[in-house]
């Protein structure tokens, strides 16, 4: 996700994710936002929300096409969350937390 203002929501849809694929959102921290899953089945897509406890009005939203709550549960899409770096991983398949320099970032 691009560099969002702090100040509004924002939504970012993904295609295509498979196993292996990764997926940082960095500033998402448990202490400061509160998380949900929800399905869209017409649409077959996962939501995961994360929305500020200061302001709840503003939200982070994930859209993962071809993806439910049921990969989730079954452990074949994870989410990982790392309060050091203050990030939030979804990793297709096995999860892994990496360190910023082997993002990339």
């Amino acid at each position: 996700m691009a560099d969002a203002d702090p100040t509004q929501s924002v939504t970012d849809q993904f295609q295509g994710f498979e196993s292996l694929d990764d997926i940082v959102v960095r500033g998402l921290t448990l202490q400061d936002f509160s998380f949900s899953l929800a399905d869209n089945s017409a649409h077959n897509q996962l939501t995961i929300t994360a929305a500020q406890i200061a302001n709840p009005a503003i939200e982070t939203n994930i859209v993962i096409s071809g993806h439910s709550t049921a990969d989730v549960n079954a452990g074949r899409l994870q989410l990982a969350f790392s309060s050091d770096w203050r990030r939030l991983q979804l990793h297709g398949g096995a999860c892994r937390l990496m360190r910023s320099g082997e993002l990339g970032g």
